[in-house]
């Protein structure tokens, strides 16, 4: 009950003092009650805002000055000599271990749910510690104190002796710890509207984008990539009865899609080899009750009569219907539709390249032939209707169509009958989602031409390095803007803001402003944080 009471309660939560934390580490140690983690789950985050100060708290106090006393370890099994590429748990500090997959069968002799409960919700700690991107918990866990490594994470992942359930948290986990952290912002939420013009339409044309990113994945992004592309080559077809699987599709899909925010796959080749996986699983003819069954050869058997009938009523009508099997399936088609959004986001931003490249050509042409050209004078009228404008006009629009179709990721009718059908599912958010994409897939053309009339060309040094600067630093303020600020955190932002400051008027002239660097931010970011709505902010400001 005391966890309900606190639980999205930000001043309930920010009154809990340090002293009071103690006593609930101490009662977790004494008791191992799984409701103990819950407890200081819900000091972590408060309503989607991760709570640093008590996140780092007790990381420190539990988990580094107590040495963890009271929680289940794991370890590889060639770490401890055991059998290699096995997960292994204790709860007793190590004296004896046993094989997680035997530790969380039901059938096992040896089976203890109450510990079984502990192992879940410690994991769900383990993400709220970690949650809004605390680089100290996440680094103390899997580095420093090393209670979640990478390796045992990616093992339990693509562990197939797990149940599903348990790799999906293991998953979430991989996202949330190893995955969106550090310097890994997204590419995609936000149109880059800002082109600098010595590298538009060049080989070097990804430097206006931005070429300073980091992308910290290096090391382990070709092994999450294969493992996520096997995957779903193995999961075309949903079954309503296997929700454990579904769960752990929605969790690698959420996986996949924070992969795509990042960047990791802007290369053309990549996103055109996701799509074909991805249409898969939204594909209503590709959902089923339950899977065939197999003879003694462990292939598949075909439905029988009987069967048959039962699957095109599911298929027919019964699919769409509420319940707890349909819910993980909408879950999981939920997270494909977010990759595909991300996916027209990048078909728009390619198009829009495209388009800038036309208008660089064209505008160096020098009176050259060239059909865009004839655009930029100020005697071109469209709407003239004389057989030679006509003539010219068809050229004009040739050459975007096939523009266009250069660009194109969907296949638009099959696209909008998957939609169309997703649209049918009788879940608010499924239907919303779906309608929502289906309009920005018929009006992706509209759009980019409405984001071209706001791009912005960028021909001076002075003018290309604000805009670096500017993409460097928005993705860092939006990230704060969604946690409480600890004071380390409200000096960075206000640094940020200073300097963004410094741009918006001319060189030590702070009376006079400076239009194009306005426009510069204006252009990465309309939705610049309201720093009023932050106390810790604002009393830094007051001082």
């Amino acid at each position: 009950m005391i966890v309900e009471l606190i639980r999205d309660k930000r001043k309930i939560v920010d009154r809990i003092t340090r002293e009071q934390i103690d006593e609930f580490v101490g009662l977790l140690q004494k008791s191992q009650n799984y409701r103990f983690l819950d407890l200081l789950h819900v000091l972590c985050v408060c309503d989607s805002v991760a709570i640093p100060n008590n996140q780092s708290y007790i990381v420190k106090k539990w988990l580094q000055t107590e040495q963890g006393r009271g929680i289940f370890l794991t370890a590889r099994g060639q770490d401890i000599n055991r059998q290699p590429n096995i997960l292994y748990i204790t709860t007793d500090s190590g004296a004896t271990w046993r094989a997680l997959h035997q530790f969380v069968d039901p059938s096992d002799e040896e089976y203890d749910k109450d510990q079984h409960d502990f192992f879940i919700h410690q994991l769900d700690l383990y993400k709220a510690l970690c949650f809004g991107r605390n680089d100290y918990t996440i680094n103390m866990l899997t580095k420093e104190l090393r209670y979640l490594t990478w390796e045992e994470t990616f093992l339990s992942l693509r562990s197939t002796i797990l149940p599903d359930a348990i790799r999906a948290k293991y998953c979430d986990l991989t996202t949330c710890m190893f995955v969106d952290t550090g310097n890994n912002y997204s590419v995609l939420d936000h149109p880059n509207i800002c082109f600098i013009y010595e590298y538009v339409g060049s080989k070097d044309e990804e430097k206006s984008q931005g070429d300073f990113v980091v992308k910290e994945l290096v090391a382990i992004f070709p092994v999450l990539r294969d493992w996520i592309a096997d995957f779903l080559d193995q999961n075309k077809c949903m079954f309503a009865c296997d929700i454990g699987h579904n769960m752990l599709i929605e969790q690698v899909v959420r996986l996949l899609y924070h992969l795509v925010k990042f960047g990791y796959y802007l290369d053309a080749e990549d996103v055109k080899n996701l799509l074909p996986p991805l249409l898969n699983l939204l594909d209503g003819r590709h959902d089923f009750p339950y899977p065939r069954e197999k003879d003694k050869e462990k292939k598949e058997k075909d439905y029988t009569k009987e069967q048959k009938k039962l699957v095109t009523k599911y298929q027919t009508s019964e699919r769409w219907d509420k319940s707890p099997e349909t819910e993980a399936i909408v879950n999981a088609k939920y997270q494909v539709l977010e990759v595909l959004d991300l996916l027209l986001t990048y078909q728009r931003n390619s198009r829009l390249q495209s388009f800038v490249s036309k208008f660089k050509a064209a505008e160096e042409s020098g009176g050259q032939r060239n059909v865009q050209e004839s655009m930029l004078r100020d005697s071109f009228n469209p709407h003239d209707q004389s057989k030679k404008a006509l003539s010219l006009q068809r050229k004009i629009n040739k050459e975007l169509r096939d523009m266009f179709n250069q660009s194109a990721l969907f296949d638009m009718d099959f696209l909008t009958k998957v939609l169309v059908d997703l649209s049918m599912y009788k879940y608010n958010k499924m239907i919303t989602k779906s309608l929502n994409i289906l309009n920005k897939l018929y009006s992706s053309k509209t759009n980019m031409f409405k984001l071209s009339t706001k791009a912005q060309i960028l021909l001076t040094q002075d003018s290309s390095r604000v805009h670096r600067e500017v993409l460097k630093n928005m993705p860092i303020l939006r990230r704060l803007a969604r946690t409480k600020l600890d004071d380390q955190q409200v000096k960075l932002m206000c640094s940020i803001l200073d300097d963004l400051a410094e741009f918006c008027h001319l060189p030590m002239t702070p009376d006079e402003p400076h239009p194009m660097n306005q426009n510069i931010m204006i252009s990465n970011d309309k939705r610049l944080y309201d720093m009023e709505s932050d106390s810790s902010l604002k009393r830094y400001l007051d001082i």
